[in-house]
């Protein structure tokens, strides 16, 4: 298996359903095998009563046919719990978990060769940008 990250994309106000534009997007990268979905929810996050969740069985038509089937629902309520926070109350959000598919190929060397993947991480976009206008 691949690296699996997560990713909570907060819509633009007022938007409860998954934009057209990112469906296409995520078809374009499950069809190219560079990602394999393994968790999609959309969430509302309600100033009162919390988020309010829905499945992509739930989701429907806004959802590209390429993701259906592929879904192995990881997302727990105390992951919900924890993410909360990311999203404004009053706004919705896709929570997308995924596996680096592009990757195996490189983990499957690594153990042909008698080695291991022994850590990985994401360095934040933020941290990245800035320690790249401190080189100029």
């Amino acid at each position: 298996m691949g690296p699996i990250d997560y990713l909570v994309i907060e819509l633009a106000p007022v938007t409860e359903e998954l934009p057209t534009r990112i469906g296409e997007t995520l078809a374009r990268m499950i069809a190219s095998g560079m990602v394999r979905i393994l968790d999609l929810l959309l969430v509302h996050h309600d100033r009162d009563t919390g988020l309010s969740v829905r499945e992509y069985e739930d989701v429907g038509a806004t959802l590209p046919a390429e993701l259906g089937g592929s879904l192995a629902e990881i997302l727990a309520l105390e992951d919900l719990d924890n993410l909360a926070p990311a999203i404004e109350p009053g706004r919705s959000a896709a929570i997308l978990v995924w596996e680096y598919v592009c990757a195996r190929q490189l983990i499957d060397a690594a153990a042909a060769s008698d080695a291991q993947l022994v850590a990985q991480g994401r360095i934040p976009l933020r941290a990245i940008v800035s320690s790249l206008s401190c080189d100029e």
